[in-house]
């Protein structure tokens, strides 16, 4: 209540002094100052923003969480709330959701809708941090959620990382490590191979030049991919999700890979059905085009329900050999919004599948709604990536993302020396520019168990078939010391033509010569590979040369009769040895 108050005179102020102020001021200094304390406290914004959790205690956990968001207001048909978090290591899916009135306010139905929130904790020093989800709408009380996150060390990157590293040992005493390579910001680093200087320790001793130490791309490695696309419900009626997945596959990603990149695409779309093969791995761009593009009609055809998305990865990655991962590069393509309503299998058994076939998920994300937690765990503990495409025309950006992510993965080899039954434990380092990094393998390698004869070169043959012809590659998994020149002795009932597999698909016989001549008195060909002078590098492994043969082949119909590297031409014993071909002249 106000008083009416009368005026007292004024009063001059003190020689010297400041002057007072008046009873009348400083009463309705203190009145307006209790105003707008009460109308401070009388929040006239209405309650309507529900959320299932106040705190969000990450703790260690790597994994996301997910929380719902709710209008609890009968009173507002349609409420839209604003997403937003107050440091940049806190990450959400969605910037803003809609949800209906409920029908009452305690018992509902209400119109829940799921966020998930992940932490970046390569923003993150050692120690305890907190942050703050702010959920706000015009008019509408705000909600907040508290979010803790425990670092046990420093988590930010450097301005080099070596990411997603996995060793393996073989004959003989080959160690080999795969290896993604990113910038601080998380990037995948794009640089020439001899951009980097590389050091290698076995244990505490440097691994020395004559052990045929070298860093190349894992496009070296033949590239095998299988496209898993999702064409269930949950796609089909995502508006322009399916057209653009169908075009970005096409027209994004296939453009991008090297021409003997073998690409396979696998389809699922009912909860009644399994996953199905629409094409096998083949090099045949226009092949896997027209594949995908008979999809819908011939696949589909209109019929479509649930996800069997698990079984399905389990269908893909099925599709790799199981004993033939050795100098390959495989990844499956998940185009998804990561939802599964019907599969058997769990993700342990999609998990399982794909480390024993050596197979890494890439996922993309579909949607601004796409299930985290699944392709996040599953491409995760396979040693693939995920590639968020909140909208439809995200998603030609996370394919472009891929690409980038493939270009940045390298492959480190040497040939011990050591021969003594005794472990240690490989390691190397790259250094670029400034920046350092390092890695350590997990496990001890011991040259007795990795015995071999370091005298007999590998060679396998890779081919791939369409109905627009056949290709073959000759590929080398490790090659002896000294080898300057190869003979190969070919006999195929097929028409077929020969050519050196060019640089730029990482091929190793850049700058030989190549003759192809009559093999007298047979119905072969000798086909002779000559360098000008350099010597491959011991333990070299990729890509020589390539047969191409016209025509749909008959599955019962082999490539070859013949093939074997001339043995004859090298001293001291050693040889090329072709994996399932004979070779006369080595007996």
């Amino acid at each position: 209540m106000l008083y009416a108050m009368k005026e007292e005179p004024r009063r001059a102020a003190p020689a010297g002094g400041a002057a007072r102020p008046s009873s009348r001021r400083v009463l309705c200094a203190a009145a307006l100052a209790l105003l707008s304390a009460a109308l401070t406290a009388c929040d006239f914004r209405q309650e309507a923003i529900s959320l299932s959790n106040w705190t969000l205690d990450f703790s260690r956990n790597e994994t996301p969480f997910t929380m719902y968001v709710w209008n609890n207001n009968p009173l507002i048909p349609e409420l839209t709330v604003g997403v937003k978090a107050d440091k940049p290591w806190i990450l959400v899916n969605l910037g803003e959701v809609v949800s209906g009135a409920p029908a009452d306010p305690e018992k509902g139905p209400f119109d829940k809708r799921v966020l998930f929130v992940r932490i970046d904790r390569t923003q993150l020093d050692e120690g305890e941090h907190t942050g703050t989800i702010v959920f706000s709408s015009k008019g509408i009380k705000p909600k907040e959620a508290k979010v803790r996150v425990v670092m046990d060390q420093d988590g930010r990157l450097d301005s080099l990382n070596i990411v997603n590293a996995a060793a393996s040992y073989s004959s003989p005493y080959l160690i080999d490590f795969m290896f993604g390579v990113t910038d601080k910001k998380g990037d995948a680093v794009v640089a020439e191979p001899a951009q980097f200087v590389v050091e290698a320790l076995e244990g505490d001793q440097p691994v020395g030049a004559n052990s045929g130490l070298q860093l190349r791309r894992a496009s070296t490695l033949l590239l095998k991919m299988d496209l898993l696309m999702d064409y269930s419900q949950n796609m089909q009626e995502r508006a322009g999700a399916i057209a653009v997945m169908e075009d970005t596959a096409k027209n994004v990603l296939l453009p991008a890979l090297n021409t003997d990149a073998q690409v396979g695409v696998t389809e699922f779309h009912r909860d009644d059905r399994d996953a199905e093969s629409v094409s096998g791995f083949t090099v045949d761009r226009a092949h896997t085009r027209a594949q995908i593009d008979a999809i819908q009609p011939d696949y589909v055809r209109g019929f479509y329900s649930g996800a069997r998305l698990l079984d399905a990865v389990v269908t893909s990655c099925s599709k790799f050999d199981r004993d033939v991962s050795k100098g390959e590069a495989r990844y499956v393509i998940l185009f998804s919004d990561g939802y599964d309503t019907s599969s058997a299998a769990t993700l342990d058994d999609a998990v399982e599948r794909a480390r024993e076939r050596s197979v890494r998920v890439y996922a993309v994300g579909c949607g601004g709604e796409a299930n985290l937690p699944l392709l996040l765990d599953l491409t995760g503990r396979t040693g693939g990536e995920y590639f968020p495409a909140d909208t439809v025309e995200l998603l030609p950006a996370a394919v472009e993302d891929i690409v980038q992510n493939l270009e940045g993965q390298y492959i480190l080899r040497w040939a011990s020396l050591s021969r003594r039954d005794e472990g240690f434990r490989p390691s190397f380092s790259l250094v670029l520019g400034d920046a350092r990094a390092g890695f350590k393998a997990k496990d001890d390698f011991n040259p007795a168990d990795h015995r071999g004869d370091v005298l007999h070169g590998r060679l396998r043959v890779q081919d791939s078939s369409s109905p627009g012809g056949t290709s073959a590659l000759l590929r080398a998994d490790y090659i002896p010391r000294f080898i300057r020149e190869i003979h190969l002795f070919v006999r195929s009932d097929l028409d077929f033509s020969v050519s050196l597999v060019e640089p730029a698909d990482d091929g190793l016989l850049a700058g030989w010569s190549m003759q192809v001549s009559r093999a007298f008195g047979t119905a072969g060909y000798w086909v002779s590979l000559e360098s000008p002078g350099p010597l491959l590098p011991f333990a070299a492994f990729g890509p020589l040369v390539r047969f191409d043969f016209p025509g749909v082949i008959p599955e019962d119909q082999p490539l070859f009769e013949e093939l074997y590297a001339d043995s004859g031409v090298y001293e001291d014993g050693i040889r090329l040895d072709i994996d399932g071909f004979d070779n006369p002249t080595n007996d």
